[in-house]
């Protein structure tokens, strides 16, 4: 089975896998979604944090999310 976006999500992973074994665990979050930032960065994806988006439900405006990281404005 093809993912969708199955060329981000492999290089997602890896990024992840080196956030895992670099850091030591039991740090504030902030410091995994900055690290993991930086590391898709460097494997040459586009990720921006804390985007607020819009959730809608039949075309009505529900509320407002603010998303940790959005990747090459795909994935959430």
């Amino acid at each position: 089975m093809k993912l969708l976006h199955g060329d981000i999500c492999s290089q997602i992973l890896k990024a992840f896998y080196s956030t895992y074994t670099i850091l030591p665990s039991r740090l504030d979050k902030s410091f995994y979604v900055n690290f993991l930032l930086i590391e898709m960065q460097s494997l040459g994806l586009k990720v921006e944090s804390n985007k607020k988006h819009s959730v809608f439900y039949k075309e009505n405006l529900i509320g407002d999310i603010n998303l940790d990281i959005v990747v090459n404005n795909s994935l959430y």
